[in-house]
């Protein structure tokens, strides 16, 4: 398994096999690999969705369900829009690059400054 599909799969949280949405790659090392709306009880629908809440998208009462929907069109759509990308909901591998990109340098900044006891120090100063 190449680095590039490894990427994929750390975003996305999930093993790369036989079934998976991710094809092959282009002539430039980039993974061919389309998520959009219609796709329903995907596992790798319902971990981008996870990602998309984690940076603070709204997916409504139903979440991360796995089922793309209208919700998580227009939650991709904003994410494109806001990160200068084609708004056209589906994520693609451009968006996937933006997000890979965005979920690094959040993870680089923010990981290493809060740690679980902090958190529980903070919240149960607020309490």
């Amino acid at each position: 398994m190449n680095d590039v599909r490894k990427d994929v799969a750390n975003l996305l949280g999930i093993n790369i096999n036989a079934n998976s949405s991710i094809v092959n790659q282009n002539e430039n090392n980039i993974p061919r690999m389309v998520l959009k709306k219609g796709m329903k009880d995907d596992p790798q629908v319902q971990l981008l969705q996870e990602k998309l809440i984690e940076l603070g998208y709204n997916l409504g009462p139903k979440g991360a369900d796995g089922d793309f929907g209208r919700m998580t069109e227009l939650a991709v759509k904003t994410f494109q829009e806001k990160n200068g990308l084609t708004p056209n909901g589906v994520f693609g591998a451009e968006t996937f690059l933006v997000m890979k990109k965005i979920l690094e340098t959040k993870s680089s900044i923010v990981a290493p400054l809060i740690n679980k006891e902090e958190i529980y120090r903070v919240r149960k100063a607020w309490n």
